[in-house]
């Protein structure tokens, strides 16, 4: 609920404002050491940001402010993750955000986000693991010889 000052020069904001869910890109699947994902947050109103805030994922990752996909009027935040060697989960999730030197994210009325539904969010992916062999994809089969004996391997060795 908004209401003006008689000067209107001063938003007075009685609504919380808080962090509603996570998303990432890519949706789904495994991302690994040099790949990328952009992390989105959605909060439930119009944003602000100063300076730098992070995310801190379960993985040991730190995600970066990403300054080209942010949507900050539709309440989008987006955070820029490179997969360092070493990282992995089979389910990636944000451990918290760090708000360190002054960082903040805010409404437009300048009130502090409330960001404690934000820790353990689901991003719905999987880094540092091979990606699960889908429906679609079938394993090789190859069968090895050697003196009369067939050996099944799950894949099929031709010559």
């Amino acid at each position: 609920m908004l209401a003006l000052t008689q000067d209107a020069d001063t938003i007075i904001d009685g609504c919380p404002f808080a962090f509603v869910r996570g998303q990432c890109s890519p949706s789904s699947g495994s991302v690994v050491a040099g790949q990328t994902a952009t992390i989105f947050l959605q909060f439930d109103e119009s944003l602000g940001v100063a300076k730098a805030p992070t995310l801190a994922l379960n993985d040991g990752g730190i995600a970066k402010v990403d300054k080209v996909h942010p949507d900050f009027a539709d309440g989008l935040l987006a955070f820029s993750y490179k997969v360092g060697k070493g990282q992995a989960t089979s389910d990636l999730q944000i451990d918290h955000i760090n708000l360190l030197k002054g960082a903040a994210i805010t409404d437009l009325a300048g009130n502090a986000a409330d960001l404690s539904k934000a820790a353990g969010a689901d991003l719905g992916i999987s880094v540092g693991l091979p990606a699960p062999i889908t429906e679609t994809q079938q394993p090789l089969n190859i069968e090895s010889t050697h003196t009369g004996v067939s050996h099944h391997h799950g894949f099929d060795l031709i010559g």
